[in-house]
């Protein structure tokens, strides 16, 4: 009789259950339509500077429908700022982005770079440069320090547990996207992915794609006066970025010097290109 019961009971417990899970799920169809938003073109764009900037157009349909109209597109400057068009006057970036909102109220967005160049500028920081270990500093609180001094703690095993994975030699790689205009591995020399062994010590016992966890990495100008400007830089260990920074290019004895400020601490790395 206790046996009948308990079956009876766990057959109405899953009716039940059935019953409720069909209430939750009536009327709802489970999918949604994005707007169907494709570029034409190419989604990075070089242009020298004066040549004018010709729109390569784009395709939006929302459930077969032709939606161009409603797109929505915002075009910004190299330092952040909206701007109506892309202008060639000078050395830049811009960031075109192109959005819509489908009728299942569903937001799509797609962009694409133009870089302006100057095909004139003879000079170049494209390739790798090594950090001076003697000129490079790092200031912070009482502490003015040079890379060697650094190095000579976080190479201590009795003082840094990551000793071992502290690196002596730190390479910076410049990218170059377009004369002028190139992608930076590091504004702070290496002093986490190098220095503190992170980098290394994460590759080797963490994860490889951790290596530049570490760097920030970023984008940067070579100006005509040699003079280098900060585009973007990013962290990925702490999810930010430079709070100030200059930098200059001494094309004579090939050596970079970068000024980066970065919580509330001072990096001045002097590297020499290899």
């Amino acid at each position: 009789m206790k046996k009948q019961l308990f079956y009876i009971v766990a057959i109405s417990l899953l009716t039940l259950g059935f019953s409720s899970c069909e209430k939750k799920s009536a009327g709802l169809t489970g999918t949604v339509d994005y707007v169907v938003l494709k570029l034409n073109g190419d989604s990075q764009i070089k242009l020298a500077l004066g040549e004018p900037y010709v729109e390569p157009g784009f395709t939006a349909t929302d459930k077969g429908k032709d939606v161009s109209e409603s797109v929505e597109i915002t075009i910004v400057n190299v330092v952040g700022e909206k701007v109506d068009a892309v202008t060639t006057s000078s050395p830049g970036i811009f960031t075109i982005t192109y959005s819509a909102v489908s009728e299942d109220n569903m937001y799509i967005s797609e962009s694409r770079k133009v870089f302006v160049f100057d095909p004139d500028l003879a000079v170049s920081i494209k390739g790798t440069f090594a950090v001076d270990f003697e000129k490079s500093k790092r200031v912070e609180s009482s502490k003015d320090w040079t890379w060697a001094q650094w190095s000579a703690q976080y190479t201590d095993p009795e003082a840094w547990a990551y000793a071992s994975y502290s690196l002596k030699e730190i390479d910076i790689k410049f990218n170059e996207l377009v004369p002028g205009i190139y992608e930076v591995d590091d504004y702070l020399g290496g002093f986490y992915f190098g220095l503190r062994g992170y980098g290394p010590y994460y590759k080797e016992n963490v994860d490889a794609s951790y290596y530049y966890y570490y760097a920030m990495g970023g984008m940067i100008v070579l100006n005509a006066d040699l003079s280098l400007s900060m585009v973007s830089s990013y962290i990925p260990a702490w999810g930010d970025g430079l709070s100030d920074f200059s930098g200059t290019y001494d094309d004579n004895t090939k050596t970079i010097e970068f000024h980066s400020i970065y919580g509330g601490m001072d990096f001045n790395v002097v590297m020499v290109k290899k």
